[in-house]
C-alpha cells in the first residue's frame, strides 16, 4: 500500500508552518518598530530611485476673525514637508548540514524558522531603534549635561518622575497612542525598571484598567504621569559612554572570541575590583551610538593582573561576540537612552512584494547531492523620523549594570 502523507504530498501545509512561526516570532520581538509607534508607508514595484520623499502636510491656521461681509476671503498658503527614506535590503540565512538534520533528536526546521524570525525581527527593529535614538531632542538624567557625564556614583542622574512628566509635556498636541495616559509609551531596560518602580506615582495596569490585549509588546502594565512603560531587552544602552570609574581602561593583547571567558589587555587595569563592569568593543559615545559588537562583561578575577576573568551573555557564561586585538576595554557608567514615543513618530517603508515583516525564503535543499537544507528571510524597507517633536530622549544612568548588549 503505498504511504500517505509524505513531505513531497503536503508541501504547502508545511510551508504554511513555517511561515506561521517565522510571522509569530518576528512580529512578538518588534519594540521601537511595532504599529503603535511607526506610520506605515507601503512601497510598490516600480522605479522609485534610490531615497524615497514621503510628503507631510501641514494643517490650516484657525480662522478666528470673522469673514468680511462684502469682500472674498484671503486664502492662506497650504504647505507641506517630506520625509526622506532611504530604504535597502537585508537578509541572513542558516543552512542545516546532511549530518545534523538527519540524526538530530530535535525538529531543526522548525528551531531554525523560529530563529531565522527572530533574526528578522531584530535586524528590522534595530534599524527602527537606530532612527529612534538618533532624535535631535534629548535631556540627561539629574544634574549632568552630556552623555560623557552622566555620573558613575550619583543616584540624581537616573529617571526620575520629572523626566516623564517633561516628556508628556513635551508630547502636548502630538498624535496619541490608544489606551490609557496620555498617549506615549517609554521603552526601557530593566534597570531603569528597577530605579523607577518603587515611586509611587507608578500606576499599575489593575489601576488603569487595561486589557491585556491591549498591551504592547514588552508592556509591564503600569504607566508613570501619563506614560506607559515598556521594558525590553532591546532598549537602548549606550554602552561605556558616561562618566569613567575608579578602575583604569586598556585593550585587548589578542582577539577574544565569542564564549570565551578571560580576555588578557596589554597590561594590568588600576584600581580593579571584584564585580567591576566593563565595556568590551568601541564606546558608543556618537549620537545613536549603534556599534553591534560592543558589550558589557563583569570582571570576577584577582586584581593586578593583565589575565581578566570575566562574566558574560553569552550562553555559556562568557563574551557575545569575536573581539580583536587592540580592542578598547573601558570602565565607565553605562547610559541608557530612554525614549518616549507618541504615535506616528517612525516612519517605515518596505516593499508590498516582500512585506512589512519581511519574507521568509523557504527551506530548500541544496547542494549537488541535495545534501543541505537552507531557510533565510529577506526584507526591503528602511526607517526615518516622522518629525523631530515626536521623539523625546533621556539619557540617563541606572543603579545596577546590565550584562551584555
Amino acid at each position: 500500500m503505498a504511504v500517505l502523507g509524505t513531505s513531497a504530498s503536503v508541501p504547502n501545509s508545511i510551508q504554511a508552518l513555517y511561515d506561521a512561526e517565522f510571522i509569530e516570532a518576528a512580529r512578538r520581538e518588534y519594540v521601537y518598530s511595532q504599529n503603535a509607534f511607526i506610520l506605515p508607508k507601503p512601497m510598490s514595484a516600480g522605479s522609485q530611485g534610490g531615497s524615497i520623499l514621503v510628503p507631510m502636510y501641514h494643517d490650516l491656521p484657525v480662522a478666528n476673525t470673522a469673514i468680511s461681509r462684502v469682500a472674498d476671503v484671503t486664502p492662506v498658503t497650504f504647505r507641506d514637508s517630506s520625509v526622506v527614506v532611504t530604504p535597502d535590503g537585508y537578509g541572513n540565512a542558516v543552512q542545516l548540514g546532511w549530518y545534523v538534520d538527519l540524526t538530530a533528536f530535535t525538529d531543526l526546521g522548525r528551531v531554525a524558522a523560529e530563529r531565522v524570525g527572530r533574526n528578522a525581527a531584530e535586524t528590522v527593529d534595530y534599524l527602527g531603534r537606530s532612527a529612534a535614538i538618533a532624535g535631535n531632542v534629548v535631556a540627561f538624567g539629574g544634574d549632568a549635561t552630556a552623555r560623557a557625564n552622566v555620573s558613575e556614583a550619583s543616584s540624581t542622574d537616573e529617571l526620575r518622575p520629572v523626566d516623564f512628566f517633561n516628556a508628556v509635556d513635551f508630547h502636548e498636541g502630538n498624535p496619541k497612542i490608544g489606551g490609557p495616559g496620555n498617549g506615549i509609551g517609554a521603552i526601557m531596560r530593566q534597570a531603569v525598571v528597577n530605579d523607577i518602580i518603587q515611586d509611587a506615582n507608578v500606576i499599575l495596569v489593575a489601576q488603569y484598567g487595561q486589557r491585556p490585549e491591549l498591551l504592547f509588546n514588552g508592556e509591564l502594565g503600569m504607566e508613570m504621569g501619563g506614560t506607559r512603560l515598556i521594558n525590553s531587552n532591546f532598549g537602548k544602552i549606550f554602552a561605556g559612554a558616561g562618566a569613567s570609574g575608579a578602575a583604569s581602561s586598556g585593550i585587548l593583547q589578542s582577539a577574544a572570541n565569542a564564549g570565551a571567558t578571560q580576555i588578557v589587555t596589554t597590561a594590568a587595569l588600576s584600581s580593579v575590583a571584584e564585580g567591576d563592569y566593563f565595556t568590551v568593543g568601541t564606546v558608543e559615545s556618537t549620537a545613536n551610538g549603534e556599534q553591534s559588537l560592543t558589550e558589557t562583561v563583569r570582571f570576577t578575577g584577582t586584581t593586578g593582573s593583565s589575565n581578566m576573568s570575566i562574566i558574560g551573555k553569552g550562553p555559556n557564561g562568557g563574551l557575545l561576540y569575536d573581539h580583536s586585538s587592540a580592542a578598547p576595554v573601558t570602565h565607565a557608567r553605562q547610559v541608557h537612552g530612554v525614549v518616549f514615543l507618541c504615535a506616528d513618530a517612525i516612519l517605515k517603508t518596505y516593499h508590498t512584494e516582500v512585506g512589512q515583516d519581511g519574507r521568509l525564503v523557504p527551506p530548500e535543499r541544496t547542494g549537488l547531492l541535495k545534501q543541505f537544507n537552507s531557510m533565510g528571510w529577506f526584507w526591503f524597507g528602511g526607517f526615518a523620523r516622522v518629525a523631530e517633536n515626536r521623539l523625546y530622549r533621556v539619557e540617563c544612568a541606572a543603579s545596577q549594570y546590565t550584562l551584555g548588549k
